[in-house]
């Protein structure tokens, strides 16, 4: 089964939910707001780390501008999976100059493709996401 398709399993078995919570979490998870999805129910249940990110391999420019507002400067090692989040938003956008069409490229070719990955990664920091995220984008050709 591809990673994509272990994703959407997880989604749809981690627990019970009607036909339209389930098509709502899938949209979620496809327009990356997978996060804001388990966040606005209200769940205690601790996210997996890919999820962290999921708005940057997924998300429009305007969900990345969001994200990438919160971010703090950099000056060291990054300190929790929001700002993880935010720098890779950050970084998406500045390496792509905030082109659509650049910005899909990069998600498709490189980020997605990490997201999958993430789900067999145990014990990943924030620190360890930002950093295997950035060095996917740097290998990237745009």
């Amino acid at each position: 089964m591809s990673d994509w398709r272990k994703t959407l399993v997880w989604l749809v078995t981690s627990r019970p939910r009607s036909r339209s919570r389930l098509a709502d979490e899938a949209s979620a998870f496809l327009e990356g707001r997978a996060l804001e999805q388990i966040l606005a129910g209200g769940s205690c249940w601790s996210p997996p780390s890919w999820i962290w990110l999921n708005t940057v391999a997924h998300g429009s420019p305007q969900q990345l501008y969001e994200v990438a507002e919160t971010r703090r400067p950099a000056t060291g090692p990054v300190v929790g999976w929001s700002a993880a989040r935010a720098a890779l938003a950050h970084e998406l956008l500045v390496r792509t100059h905030a082109d659509p069409s650049m910005i899909g490229q990069l998600q498709r070719e490189v980020l997605e493709p990490l997201e999958q990955r993430l789900d067999s990664v145990s014990d990943l920091t924030p620190n360890d996401l930002y950093d295997m995220a950035m060095d996917e984008m740097r290998r990237c050709d745009i």
